[in-house]
């Protein structure tokens, strides 16, 4: 997958989980037979936010259903 040249966070809205932080260029990713993702590119520096169960990444929803427990941090 072709991240480009800005480090970004790679983020997995179906699991609510980062799959990858702090990635530039091409970068695999690997998702088992029986699994889907929904990936979101984030770029590393946007601030990261909650509003109820949504999580935001710069002022937009990255997440509409974000559990509690999730670090803003992106780590």
């Amino acid at each position: 997958m072709e991240i480009g040249t800005e480090t970004s966070n790679i983020y997995d809205a179906a699991s609510h989980a980062y799959i990858q932080t702090n990635v530039n260029g091409k970068t695999m990713i690997t998702i088992a037979p029986d699994a889907a993702v929904l990936v979101v590119i984030i770029p590393a520096y946007a601030k990261k936010s909650r509003e109820g169960t949504k999580l935001l990444a710069g002022g937009v929803v990255i997440d509409y259903q974000s559990p509690n427990s999730l670090m803003l941090s992106g780590n």
